[in-house]
């Protein structure tokens, strides 16, 4: 698919080049612009380069997402484990009553799975509003009149005037 289409990309190059050449004053401008070529690549498995020259930064940005996400692993499972130890009274006069130990602990698992949840609807919410303001701001219909131009600065119209 890749060699018809470079064929093809080829032909009509070389027939805009011919039309483009007539009337140039230079002979090797005019034999050698319609017989350049173009070189086309599958592009199915992206930009190898990019691949290699990004592989090892992106390997540490997914080390230190997983240690954020072991962080906060371990922050949730000591907020519960000093939540059990501030309800030891309840706790005990749950055994005393009567309740099974696997009842006790049912129960505060989900208690911690609730918190979990809540705080990652939390967190999905915010992202997505993130999301949506960072879509509208480098989405508009003028990027030079965008509050993010000055991050930008090759950012002008084609007249050079903000």
């Amino acid at each position: 698919m890749v060699g018809r289409t470079t064929a093809i990309v080829n032909q009509i190059y070389a027939r805009d080049m011919r039309r483009e050449v007539r009337g140039w004053s230079d002979p090797v401008e005019i034999h050698s612009l319609p017989r350049m070529r173009i070189g086309l690549d599958a592009g199915d498995k992206g930009l190898a380069n990019l691949r290699h020259q990004f592989a090892a930064p992106l390997t540490v940005l997914m080390c230190a997402a997983g240690l954020v996400l072991l962080t906060a692993s371990v922050n949730l499972t000591s907020l519960a484990l000093a939540r059990v130890a501030g309800r030891r009274k309840e706790i005990a006069v749950r055994r005393s009553i009567g309740a099974t130990g696997s009842r006790i602990v049912s129960q505060l698992a989900a208690e911690v799975l609730l918190l979990s949840l809540s705080g990652a609807a939390i967190a999905i919410q915010s992202r997505l509003a993130q999301a949506a303001y960072w879509y509208a701001e480098l989405h508009t219909a003028n990027p030079c009149r965008s509050k993010l131009a000055s991050a930008h600065p090759c950012c002008c119209s084609p007249d050079a005037q903000p």
